[in-house]
């Protein structure tokens, strides 16, 4: 029972994800592509690519 409420919870809280967004703009000019920079942040931010690239989007 546990595990299933863990499932349907966010795993990323709105300020961590502002905050990737934040960076993630702030920091695109530094790296060749968009899609560079994106991958960069989500590895040192430690989250999903594909989460960080829809936040980007959504923003």
């Amino acid at each position: 029972m546990e595990d299933r409420k863990q499932r349907n919870t966010k795993p990323y809280s709105p300020e961590f994800r502002e905050r990737a967004v934040r960076l993630a703009m702030e920091h695109r000019d530094e790296y060749n592509s968009e899609s560079a920079a994106l991958s960069a942040m989500a590895e040192k931010l430690r989250c999903s690519l594909d989460s960080l690239r829809v936040w980007v989007r959504q923003a």
